[in-house]
């Protein structure tokens, strides 16, 4: 994984979920078969509901074991899971008044308004600038 310039994470995330195969199936990472694959997957799926891209994290680890080092076609036989569709939380008018009422440091309110009027994202705060804003059209 190294050669082919896998990150850290990505190496230990790969090493995780495989170790956690062989302890699941308790069996030698040759004895495995696809019904232990798709067991494994079906666990983490409804045994532990883990999110959409964790389970997709766990396939493309089997898959990268199975498939590539140990070139055995079944692994590619996984369909991948549809992205979960979450809605966000909207906020009542009360829940916002009791948050901005909450933060006493003035500039800090004044961001969390400008934050929850515009619909800014953090990434989009972070890179705000004073330039940014008109402050004519404020009345």
């Amino acid at each position: 994984m190294v050669s082919r310039k896998y990150s850290p994470k990505t190496v230990k995330a790969y090493l995780h979920y495989n170790e956690d195969f062989l302890k699941f199936t308790g069996k030698q990472i040759g004895d495995v078969t696809e019904g232990d694959i798709k067991g494994y997957l079906s666990h983490l799926a409804e045994g532990k509901r883990v999110a959409t891209s964790t389970l997709n994290l766990a396939i493309n680890a089997l898959k990268f074991c199975y498939g590539t080092v140990l070139r055995r076609k079944f692994i590619y036989e996984i369909r991948r899971p549809r992205k979960d569709k979450k809605l966000p939380e909207v906020l009542s008018k009360e829940e916002v008044k009791r948050i901005l009422a909450a933060v006493d440091n003035i500039k800090h309110k004044a961001i969390l308004m400008l934050v929850y009027s515009a619909g800014l994202r953090v990434s989009e705060v972070v890179k705000l600038n004073p330039e940014d804003i008109d402050a004519k059209s404020i009345s």
